[in-house]
């Protein structure tokens, strides 16, 4: 630069060189800051993953506040029949970890808690917690639990509700996910009858223990429909959600040991079983289970022929040859989305979500917990779709980096200054 005038420009480079000089002589250098931290925790979710990571903060010492939205602990996996690979019931495992909840006494649950106001900075978070207490056990009967919801809304019993003041010294997030939920008329939901969920095929497991029966009558056959509400190139959802495609053959195994004598067809894009999840693909293929696969563009068309459901679908692993399936229920297997109050957490913890809704850690590999605030940690579905044992993981790889920062007492913080 300046080739036509370098003395000119050598003159000027001297001179900012020496004002850069003159401005460092006055400077004082910085030392870090300590601030003093509460070795208390805020957990926001008691699904597995939120109780998991509270049992290994109070083992350590830390005091833990575990707050939950529903009145019932657990999450999705307490509606659970049966889990791969121990074939425990989801009831069975969380009942578990609640036992070992209570016998902590430096673990506060609520239940029907939100979190409604955050100041605060790492190490002394304010927070404030509205409580609705309802005479419900976290761990009752769901049948139970609405038998007792329904005399506070018909006022039978009045609720109590109070706001509660907390100092923490870190956030957790664990408040897990919601299953997508078909539209009006996606594959023929809500407009042809024997079109369900697969939580909604759970649901059906439980109530009906020596046979399956549906609006009255028995079903024979199921046809799975995969990744409804997942990857779909037109409108959200673009992502893979992951754990769908092991959830839906689990339970098709499960299907077929209960009931015995049911077939069932299973119509997808791509079988994510990864890792010994394959097992379970293995199994349904040697049980009887018949897979087809369709393409994006030519998604299977869910029809009613009088009394009867058809299925039709373009086998791609045939040269798309043409088939009608005729089924008893058609299940449709749906994916992760975030739940409805995630954008209400971002804001009051400036969590940044990604393009797909759910929470962004800073580095998936590199800081895989961690957010860009300092001292709020996220784990389990919230950021995103994974099976269980992942869920776990992260979370407890959460609560771990908040044992670490709490336990000494102290942090020390960059020395940044306003100028």
């Amino acid at each position: 630069a300046h080739s036509d005038q370098p003395h000119e420009a050598s003159v000027k480079a001297a001179g900012l060189i020496q004002a850069g000089i003159n401005r460092v002589s006055y400077s004082e250098s910085l030392d870090a800051i300590d601030i003093s931290v509460k070795n208390t925790a805020l957990v926001i979710g008691a699904g597995i993953s939120g109780m998991k990571a509270a049992i290994d903060m109070a083992k350590s010492g830390t005091e833990v506040f575990l707050i939950e939205k529903e009145y019932l602990v657990g999450g999705r996996i307490a509606q659970k029949e049966s889990l791969f690979p121990t074939n425990q019931s989801g009831k069975e495992i969380i009942t578990a970890l609640y036992q070992q909840i209570k016998r902590f006494p430096n673990i506060t649950l609520f239940t029907g808690a939100t979190l409604e106001k955050v100041s605060g900075s790492l190490g002394n978070f304010n927070l404030e917690i509205k409580v609705n207490h309802k005479d419900i056990s976290p761990i009752a009967d769901p049948k139970e639990a609405k038998l007792v919801m329904d005399q506070y809304e018909n006022n039978e019993k009045k609720e109590i509700e109070e706001t509660i003041s907390l100092i923490v010294g870190a956030v957790l997030v664990a408040s897990g996910f919601n299953h997508y939920q078909p539209k009006e008329g996606e594959f023929g939901y809500q407009t042809i009858d024997n079109v369900i969920t697969l939580p909604e095929l759970d649901t059906l497991m439980v109530n009906n223990p020596k046979q399956l029966v549906y609006n009255g009558k028995k079903v024979n056959s199921i046809a799975f429909i995969y990744c409804v509400g997942s990857r779909q190139t037109k409108g959200e959802n673009k992502y893979c959600s992951r754990q769908c495609c092991s959830s839906t053959i689990h339970t098709s195994l499960q299907l077929k040991e209960k009931y015995k004598d049911i077939q069932t067809y299973h119509l997808y894009r791509d079988i994510r079983t990864y890792g010994k999840q394959e097992l379970l693909y293995e199994q349904s293929s040697k049980q009887g289970d018949l897979y087809f696969k369709y393409e994006e563009k030519e998604a299977p068309v869910v029809e009613k022929d009088g009394k009867t459901t058809v299925v039709k679908v373009k086998d791609y692993l045939t040269a798309k040859m043409p088939l009608e399936i005729e089924a008893d229920l058609v299940v449709l297997v749906t994916g992760m989305v975030p739940r409805e109050d995630a954008p209400h957490i971002a804001d009051l913890l400036k969590i940044p979500t990604g393009s797909d809704k759910f929470f962004n850690e800073i580095h998936p590999k590199l800081k895989p917990v961690e957010t860009v605030i300092k001292g709020v940690y996220i784990g389990g579905t919230c950021q995103g779709p994974k099976n269980i044992s992942e869920s776990v993981q992260s979370s407890m790889s959460g609560a771990s980096k908040i044992i670490a920062l709490l336990k000494s007492g102290t942090v020390s913080v960059d020395p940044i200054i306003a100028r």
